[in-house]
């Protein structure tokens, strides 16, 4: 078993198992707790090597914790790191001021877990000749932490057996380098994700208004054929009621027409008796003897 021991104090499970695994890949023997009260019952039996401990916790929160492992003699000694997600200056001062020996990202990144382990845990009067688990751990990470090589200086450094303190500058020198090409990859990824999307959405409206426009097309020729066929059958309708209708007017005129003419001819040939009764009725008159 190592004699690298840390404690993690954290009320998420899920936080407590990613710590861990970190620290053991680092070489330590990692305890675990789920609260403040937890701790303390651990630490009156056990003196670890290191303490992470989270900040906002339910009951006792982490800086109230951290009052109280400083006041204590028996652990006022062992260094606490406070594990926050702010990350200001202002929380950083006040945990210092509480203690703290250092403030570590949440969710950690393991690029900085090890050089702060290294900063802690190793002795100053230490053997440097000798890389220790967490300095062969910090080539590891930044070796598996980026796609690009190092600098040839800052490699030559971290491969080198030189002190913690001047192996210290080129890691952060080499974290900030990682950091900022990982920051222009991901610009340049976001910018490459804007253009296919960009393109997708063009190619996606243009498909759809083809689309539209074709099914407006045929759309409007259906309705268009279907006025035209019931506009069809309704003028056929019309003019077969409007024939029936002339013929019906006709018959009534032919059959007018003839009335009248038949009354004229009745009425001339009663003209045309009267008168020759008339001319009878004289000539009977006028004729010798009619007396």
């Amino acid at each position: 078993m190592s004699d690298k021991t840390a404690l993690v104090i954290d009320d998420s499970k899920s936080a407590r198992y990613a710590l861990r695994k970190f620290l053991e890949g680092l070489g330590y023997h990692v305890d675990t707790a789920d609260g403040a009260h937890d701790a303390y019952a651990y630490l009156r039996r056990k003196q670890p090597s290191i303490v992470f401990l989270d900040h906002v916790m339910p009951d006792i929160d982490g800086m109230d914790a951290l009052r109280t492992l400083k006041q204590d003699r028996r652990t006022a000694s062992i260094p606490v790191v406070i594990c926050s997600s702010d990350e200001s200056e202002i929380f950083v001062a006040r945990a210092r001021a509480q203690g703290a020996a250092a403030v570590l990202s949440k969710p950690p990144n393991p690029v900085y877990l090890a050089p702060l382990l290294e900063r802690l845990c190793v002795p100053e009067t230490a053997d440097s000749s000798s890389p220790s688990p967490a300095r062969a751990a910090v080539a590891s990470a930044a070796h598996t932490t980026s796609r690009y090589k190092a600098p040839r200086a800052v490699a030559n450094v971290a491969a080198a057996p030189t002190p913690a303190a001047e192996l210290l500058p080129a890691l952060q020198q080499l974290i900030v380098e990682l950091e900022r090409r990982n920051d222009e990859l991901c610009g340049r990824i976001e910018a490459l994700e804007c253009k296919i999307e960009q393109r997708l959405c063009e190619s996606a409206l243009h498909a759809l208004a083809g689309n539209i426009a074709e099914r407006l097309t045929l759309t409007l020729t259906e309705r268009l054929n279907a006025q035209i066929t019931g506009l069809r059958t309704d003028l056929e309708t019309i003019l077969r009621a409007q024939s029936r209708r002339l013929q019906q007017l006709a018959a009534t005129v032919e059959e007018s027409v003839s009335e009248q003419a038949q009354r004229v001819a009745r009425s001339a040939v009663d003209s045309r008796l009267a008168e020759l009764f008339e001319r009878l009725h004289t000539a009977f008159d006028g004729a010798p003897g009619s007396d």
